[in-house]
């Protein structure tokens, strides 16, 4: 990206019985997707919306994950109502299309008590 490039940000807390489970920060460059802050992101997932209304195919994710602390991000912290001295994890994503151009960032924000990741890795 450009110093001077539009960005759409957009900001998701995922609830499940009305208790947070994790929160997004999206990062999607206008030029990849015009417009897209003006979509409906309760009932769409956002990597829908990219490959279906915008015809932009996600070739491949890179991920990384970190345990962090409240004061790492503390409005996340306090959105995921996690509590003092305990950790949460922090995995930043990006995405690439079928050229491995980046065409958008995401920053996802889990309770390390209710959250559990599985790796799977084929060579």
């Amino acid at each position: 990206m450009e110093k001077d490039d539009k960005v759409n940000y957009i900001e998701r807390l995922r609830l499940v019985i009305n208790q947070p489970l994790y929160f997004t920060i999206i990062h999607i460059p206008e030029r990849v997707c015009k417009d897209f802050i003006d979509n409906d992101f309760v009932n769409n997932s956002t990597t829908d919306l990219i490959e279906n209304k915008y015809k932009v195919h996600i070739s491949s994710i890179k991920r990384y994950l970190d345990p962090v602390n409240k004061s790492f991000f503390p409005r996340a912290a306090e959105l995921l109502m996690i509590e003092e001295n305990k950790c949460f994890f922090y995995m930043r994503s990006i995405l690439f299309d079928k050229k491995d151009n980046p065409i958008g960032f995401y920053e996802d924000f889990f309770s390390s008590e209710k959250s559990e990741f599985t790796f799977f890795t084929k060579r």
